[in-house]
């Protein structure tokens, strides 16, 4: 059908490449996934195999079980785990709201480790895109409260849309810790963006 000509519902495989063949650890060709004996989920043995599988989900728009993997994801140490970090750059075209909230989330998880480990993407101009769309966000993706002001804290400075919604959000959390207290007006600042010169209109 149409729409399914859009969307990624298959995977091309590339094998072989010398490159990636060299980075991987000696005799591992393959990634192995342990069935748990429910059948609902499998096990990840090494982090090599957890990004390879994230980065799967990824292309094939899985964004929820993208989030929910984030959360696991720890510093990134070999030449193998570094390729496959690499190629979420490929994931930089994708503007579903859900996917905006995906990298985001990883950015959060690999925040800890350091500028070494910053990801393949502008993460202030993936908070413009997520504030734009936060509405489209599902709830399985999107960011908590605390999440997003911090990412606003490190990255909305000079951007008059990031920082109303920086003063928003923190009103927001706010009001959150007041459980059961009725929420406080608040006044933000809102940019308008360049006024069009209106002579000649009646």
């Amino acid at each position: 059908s149409g729409v399914e000509g859009v969307l990624p519902g298959q995977i091309l495989l590339r094998r072989g490449d010398a490159g990636w063949v060299s980075n991987l650890e000696e005799g591992s060709r393959h990634y192995y996934y342990p069935v748990h004996i429910s059948g609902a989920f499998v096990f990840t043995p090494t982090f090599a195999s957890g990004l390879y599988l994230l980065l799967c989900r990824f292309l094939t728009w899985n964004f929820a079980e993208v989030v929910a993997m984030a959360s696991t994801i720890s510093e990134i140490t070999t030449n193998e785990e570094t390729q496959l970090w690499m190629l979420l750059d490929l994931m930089q075209s994708d503007c579903h709201a859900d996917a905006i909230a995906s990298r985001l989330h990883l950015s959060v998880a690999m925040k800890p480790y350091g500028p070494a480990a910053a990801p393949p993407w502008d993460v202030k101009e993936q908070l413009l895109d997520y504030t734009r769309k936060r509405h489209f966000v599902s709830t399985d993706c999107a960011l908590s409260l605390d999440q997003e002001f911090d990412l606003l804290e490190q990255h909305g400075h000079g951007c008059p849309e990031l920082v109303t919604r920086r003063e928003i959000v923190n009103e927001l959390r706010k009001n959150a810790a007041d459980l059961g207290a009725k929420p406080k007006p608040f006044r933000a600042r809102i940019c308008l963006g360049r006024q069009i010169d209106d002579r000649g209109f009646d």
